[in-house]
């Protein structure tokens, strides 16, 4: 759903005539990405665009796939628009006679004006100086328009000029150490005519015939490279000897690799017993195959041939038709087949077309209820955007950057604390009681003298690109504003929209991030600020001195966490170590980024093999890796996400309480989490002897004994409202402060590849506070 809507996006601004979205659809429709691959529509957004680069890739796409004469119109419009490769392409086009009628010099004309523009095309002008193309032969201009500049492709030419002696001193050793330097098409030929005439190497046929092999795989260029070689042995051209027998060899390996020259030639030799046996039947065959690659002499052959059946040498007379009763019976019996075939043939294209127009249809249906859905999203984007814009009466000069916490790939997250001075304290800082994603109280709120994180996502208002970008970080507020805020779930304060990032932030950008430093920090930014709500899980077990209590006491309130957002039918999809923070004094845990979270009604979601269905794989429910498995590219299908973020929250904690050196996350066990097995775990990955949290057995960290010392609750935290007024909130949340030997057997049960008998987080909640679960649980 979120290439389409990207697709409509683009589709409506490039309507409006933004370049760069033309340019986004045109690469959307020339990959099929998001939409069906339609290499018109890329042409004609391109076009549209005047994006000569592009153009020229859609004529190249046509090339490859045999459709020389919709390619050949597609270089046309690129070379009109300056694009010097499309200039090259057409011109061989031209050189060769293929999609449009030979013509020489207009070849060399196009190959100067795009060495006017960039002198390293020159080498092709120099092929036309070797062999005498278009301009009167000249080896020493050809040598010389091949080697200044110096360009790869060029190197092969050179190579063949060194091996017999154009315009240089021969030299067969320096012509094979540079055909072997450069491993293009041309210079593979050549060195595999060098093997297998033993010239500046020892003969070997067997390499000559795997270089050959090597070339005509490589379509299209190594087919046209064997029917050049062939073009130089048929007319003892550029210094080779002549030897059609060879010649017609090459055209046959060029003409099964699918270049339409080497047809060509070899339907000639064919039909005059040129270097070969007269094969009237072959020729044809490989006439019409170039004539349908369009090869214009194969075309203009065939069509002055007044009878096909009878060779394609005019000296044959046309036999004696035979009119006999039973011949005709023979005929009219051949072609009421060939009719029941046609037949045949059409009815099933006709029922693959049904089952396509059906397709299209349902893809329409579901593009349209997705349109309809997008109208509604954009709508409270808006509303959120400027509710959250309205809720600080501050400006980015107001904080100070205490450090950069890390940085995305269109995001950077800071520390920062409201600048305290005489004229401007900490009371003026203006922060709503009310969140911008609930009306439900102030626990999003804190106070200006704490510490706060600003996500600063770069370029918000610049591209179409960043259109896709401000839906992603909206839709993270849009899922927040349907979750009540929870005291473990972060909730925005609000937003800042900065025109120009100021250069304190700049400067705390690493600087091999020189893409944020040098284009997008200069450009409008959106700042969404959020409590600091600590570290993360992993970082705060490695520091602490943590009892049972505190682990199982943590591992509660993201049990509510998980409870709280599912009770609205919303799931997380990235959970992970470093979005759970804990505040270190005071163990509160918060749940944090819900960048890829989603709203799911009844918790189901239409997934398919192209989108994003989970944001670290490491914590991949087994259930979602195999639906995954099931489904291929360009299909979808329903997924359940329930009882998937209690997995990924089990697992995590499970991970985050193993020694540094022997993690599960991230390890080979991982790799496939389909084949997730809870025995493996216990048996590789054991809770045991974990050095940093301080179990009441030493040896054991979920004992099932009962602890020596009495275990003390965690501190009391205090939170500072806008209106002044203190809330006190023990974050124990009622659980029984003993040591429980259900921890341990409860993140098993909650990480059962069964789904079906997988324990939820209400029920986690119950069994480990000895509670009734809750009336909200799914």
């Amino acid at each position: 759903m979120a290439m389409a809507t990207g697709i409509g996006s683009l589709f409506e601004q490039a309507n409006t005539g933004n370049t760069e979205a033309m340019r986004g659809l045109a690469q959307c429709y020339r990959r099929g990405e998001g939409v069906t691959k339609n290499l018109a529509e890329a042409l004609h957004w391109y076009r549209a665009a005047r994006d000569g680069v592009g153009v020229s890739s859609v004529g190249s796409d046509y090339h490859i796939g045999g459709d020389v004469d919709k390619a050949v119109p597609a270089w046309a419009v690129a070379a009109d628009l300056g694009h010097t490769p499309a200039m090259c392409m057409l011109g061989r086009c031209y050189q060769r006679g293929v999609g449009v009628e030979c013509d020489q010099q207009r070849a060399v004309s196009l190959y100067s004006a795009a060495i006017a523009k960039s002198p390293r095309h020159s080498w092709r002008l120099g092929v036309c100086y070797l062999r005498g193309e278009g301009v009167p032969r000249n080896w020493a201009t050809a040598v010389r328009l091949l080697t200044e500049p110096t360009v790869e492709h060029a190197q092969a030419f050179v190579g063949w000029c060194y091996l017999w002696g154009c315009g240089v001193t021969r030299d067969a050793a320096m012509a094979v150490r540079l055909l072997r330097s450069f491993r293009g098409s041309n210079a593979t030929v050549f060195l595999g005519y060098c093997h297998e005439r033993g010239v500046g190497v020892v003969l070997d046929t067997e390499k000559a015939r795997e270089l050959f092999n090597n070339a005509k795989s490589n379509a299209p260029w190594g087919a046209e490279a064997l029917g050049e070689l062939g073009e130089y042995c048929q007319r003892g051209d550029c210094g080779a000897p002549t030897d059609k027998r060879a010649a017609v060899g090459y055209f046959q390996m060029g003409a099964e690799g699918g270049d339409p020259v080497s047809m060509f030639h070899l339907g000639v030799c064919l039909r005059d017993g040129d270097g070969i046996d007269c094969n009237v039947e072959q020729s044809q065959h490989w006439l019409v195959m170039a004539a349908k690659l369009g090869h214009r002499g194969a075309a203009k052959l065939l069509s002055e041939s007044s009878a096909l059946s009878n060779g394609w040498n005019n000296s044959v007379v046309p036999q004696q038709e035979d009119n006999t009763v039973e011949t005709l019976k023979k005929r009219v019996e051949a072609l009421e087949e060939l009719l029941l075939q046609e037949m045949a043939h059409s009815a099933e294209k006709f029922d693959s077309l049904k089952k396509e127009v059906a397709k299209l249809e349902k893809e329409n249906e579901h593009l349209r209820k997705e349109l309809q859905e997008e109208v509604v999203k954009s709508t409270r984007y808006i509303t959120i955007l400027n509710t959250m814009t309205s809720l600080i009466s501050a400006t980015v000069g107001d904080f100070v950057v205490e450090k950069l916490l890390g940085t995305g790939s269109n995001a950077a997250v800071f520390k920062v604390q409201f600048q305290t001075t005489t004229s401007n304290n900490p009371s003026s800082l203006s922060i709503s009681t009310t969140t911008p994603t609930s009306t439900s109280g102030a626990s999003g709120s804190v106070s200006p003298t704490t510490g706060m994180v600003m996500k600063i996502i770069f370029n918000w208002e610049n591209t179409p690109q960043q259109t896709l970008l401000r839906r992603k970080y909206m839709a993270e507020c849009v899922v927040l504003s349907l979750v009540p805020n929870h005291p473990n779930v972060i909730h925005p304060l609000g937003a800042l929209v900065i025109p120009c990032l100021p250069a304190e932030f700049v400067e705390k950008i690493p600087s091999d991030k020189k893409y944020f430093r040098e284009e997008l920090c200069n450009n409008k930014s959106l700042a969404i600020l959020m409590p600091h709500c600590g570290i993360t899980l992993s970082s705060f077990l490695l520091s602490s001195t943590s009892s049972t209590i505190e682990v199982k006491n943590l591992f509660v309130q993201g049990l509510k966490a998980i409870s709280h957002i599912e009770s609205h039918f919303v799931v997380h999809r990235d959970i992970k170590g470093d979005n759970i923070l804990v505040d270190p004094e005071t163990g509160k845990l918060t749940l944090i980024d819900f960048g890829e979270a989603q709203h799911c009604p009844n918790m189901d979601m239409m997934v398919s093999a192209t989108s994003q269905p989970w944001g670290n794989t490491g914590t991949m429910p087994p259930e979602l890796s195999m639906f995954l498995k099931r489904i291929t590219r360009g299909t979808s299908g329903v997924f359940s996400y329930s009882k998937c973020d209690s997995f990924a929250l089990a697992l995590t904690f499970w991970d985050a309480l193993l020694p540094q050196s022997n993690r599960f996350i991230g390890s080979t066990m991982n790799g496939d989490m389909s084949t997730f097995n809870t025995q493996k775990l216990l048996s590789q990955f054991p809770l045991h002897s974990f050095s940093s949290v301080k179990p009441s057995q030493p040896q054991v960290l979920f004992s099932s004994a009962a602890s020596t010392t009495p275990p003390q609750p965690l501190p009391t935290q205090t939170t500072t409202v806008a209106s002044g007024e203190e809330v006190n909130q023990n974050y124990n949340g009622g659980v029984d402060n003993t040591v429980v030997p259900l921890v341990e057997s409860v993140m098993i049960r909650m990480m059962n590849p069964d789904k079906a008998a997988r324990l939820s987080a209400a029920d986690a909640i119950s069994a480990l506070t000895h509670q009734s679960p809750s009336t909200n649980k799914l």
